[in-house]
């Protein structure tokens, strides 16, 4: 939907903030150069898709527009990468610094755990993002699904004056740790996607399989999201 204008203005404004960042600045640029192009190419070929016209020329402009298409999400892709790669790097410093503030703090003691609740998990997430499924392993995995769950037991305790708000939070951490777990022993049990399951991951619906990295991916998004509900 739309033509990338709403995420260059969100760049755009971003900029004009302090601090100066120009490796991201320019990582960011270069996204919504990518982005405008791929959007570009695919509404220039979706109605002829959409409305069918290749059975009128043999898919000639489909071939034609193939090139070019393929080539500006690639670009996009690579551009994409290295934009969150950088975003990712400033987002872990940050939480560093907020962990490294909030620690010992008198009555900071939930806000501290919310904090690295989301470091942890990060952790999981980054591995699925920088191994395939396949090449994960369950005695690395396993370890980190545990730290998380430590941290998780103790935000239990130090939210127990913020019930509404910690409880929320609290279960969306507590659904990751399941959906990392099942991940976990599928990979310990070597237990393999069935057909039906590969297709519905090849379909974007992986999130309905259990065990799957996009279960973990959907489980830490909506945990995220419902951080926003902590704010301190």
């Amino acid at each position: 939907n739309g033509d990338g204008t709403d995420c260059a203005n969100a760049v755009a404004s971003a900029k004009l903030l302090d601090p100066d960042l120009p490796e991201v600045e320019d990582a960011a640029d270069q996204y919504v150069v990518a982005l405008k192009e791929v959007t570009s190419q695919i509404k220039g070929i979706y109605k002829y898709y959409e409305q069918e016209d290749y059975k009128d020329d043999n898919f000639a402009k489909g071939k034609a527009a193939h090139p070019a298409l393929i080539a500006a999400f690639k670009d996009f892709k690579n551009v994409n990468d290295d934009f969150s790669s950088a975003v990712d790097k400033l987002e872990d410093q940050v939480a560093e610094q907020e962990l490294a503030k909030l620690k010992g703090e008198s009555g900071k003691e939930f806000d501290y755990f919310v904090v690295d609740s989301g470091i942890k998990a990060k952790k999981i997430k980054t591995l699925l993002k920088t191994k395939g499924f396949e090449e994960i392993t369950a005695d690395e995995l396993t370890p980190l699904i545990e730290d998380f769950e430590k941290t998780i037991e103790s935000l239990r305790v130090a939210g127990k004056s913020k019930a509404s708000t910690s409880d929320l939070y609290a279960k969306s951490c507590e659904d990751f740790t399941k959906a990392s777990k099942e991940m976990m022993r599928r990979i310990r049990d070597g237990r393999k996607f069935s057909d039906t399951e590969r297709r519905q991951i090849a379909m974007g619906a992986g999130w309905m399989v259990e065990g799957s990295p996009d279960t973990v991916i959907k489980a830490y998004n909506d945990m995220i999201r419902s951080r926003s509900f902590t704010r301190f």
